[in-house]
């Protein structure tokens, strides 16, 4: 990659893998980030790069949205249609929160993308009920530990009840729906 004027440039080609490219979306549903995670061809796992994953654009204030929950509609469309509100799983990460999606139908599951996309989501939306935060096993990072606390303060900023849970197996909830210590 080649820097100028503030933007980055393809210099040579790379290596190629498979991607998950997921679309983040603001309360207004507008696409104001991609977040694009590079998978292994082989092994179910994320490619052997170095970042494997990457956000393009504004994340901060948007989501990615897993699940819509029972209603089938999208949050940004939710509150204008009156749908009564439901419980929103929110995870750091895709992984995570697909662990939630495929055995929670009655919730909405949303994804950060990092511990400030948690703290910035907007769980200020009449169709969320209440939060579960599904939170990763950072024990020992102070760095991440002080994320953590800004991310939970500003889920807890909207008023709205936050519960938070950590997996007891492995560094996620993905660890523990793999099966993994």
């Amino acid at each position: 990659w080649r820097r100028e004027g503030g933007r980055s440039w393809k210099a040579a080609p790379g290596p190629m893998f498979p991607a998950v490219h997921s679309a983040m979306r603001t309360k207004m549903g507008i696409v104001t980030c991609c977040h694009v995670t590079f998978l292994d061809p082989v092994r179910p796992a994320k490619a052997p790069v170095n970042p494997a994953k990457l956000m393009y654009g504004e994340a901060l204030g948007a989501v990615i949205e897993i699940s819509c929950g029972p209603s089938g509609v999208p949050f940004w469309m939710a509150d204008r249609d009156g749908l009564a509100p439901c419980p929103l799983v929110i995870a750091e990460g895709i992984e995570t929160a697909l662990a939630f999606a495929t055995t929670i139908p009655e919730a909405r599951v949303w994804a950060g993308g990092s511990l400030a996309g948690v703290m910035h989501a907007p769980v200020d939306l009449d169709c969320v009920e209440w939060v579960l935060f599904a939170r990763d096993n950072n024990t020992g990072n102070a760095q991440a530990q002080k994320q953590f606390d800004a991310a939970l303060a500003g889920l807890e900023s909207h008023g709205k009840r936050v519960v938070v849970e950590a997996s007891h197996v492995g560094d996620d909830f993905n660890d523990l729906a793999k099966g993994e210590d």
